[in-house]
């Protein structure tokens, strides 16, 4: 049987919707089971794609990554949060980030948002620089 990676996610937020665990957990299994019957793991990266979109449609949460060259401060990333999520969403507060560390950035930041993408990294900063001496 072929099954989309979009009807997987659907039947996966479902099953993480029931409230009875030990229902969860057979539920769970017998997807995770119907997957492999079907030799569908190659498309595991697609299921959580929409996974995330169906839960930030149906929840109402959305998750930011940031990349910094360094850990953030707990009430800048509060700051961030707030600019984004009245920008990116118009719902404030409901947004999760996920940080991540790339010290090549030197300074500044780049931030994921669903497809949209802010990059404020020195290293973007100086490459260009560097382009626009060299031309």
């Amino acid at each position: 049987m072929k099954i989309s990676p979009k009807t997987y996610a659907l039947l996966t937020y479902d099953v993480l919707r029931e409230s009875d665990q030990e229902k969860q957990k057979r539920m769970f299994a017998g997807l995770v089971e119907l997957i492999k019957k079907n030799k569908d793991q190659r498309k595991l990266p697609q299921i959580k794609r929409f996974l995330d979109d169906i839960v930030a449609q149906k929840e109402g949460l959305v998750e930011m990554e940031l990349e910094t060259a360094w850990k953030v401060r707990d009430d800048l990333k509060e700051e961030i949060r707030e600019i984004f999520s009245q920008k990116a969403m118009g719902n404030k507060g409901k947004m999760i980030i996920q940080e991540k560390i790339n010290p090549g950035l030197i300074g500044g930041a780049r931030i994921k948002i669903r497809s949209d993408f802010w990059d404020f990294s020195w290293q973007t900063i100086l490459k260009k620089l560097k382009k626009a001496i060299a031309n």
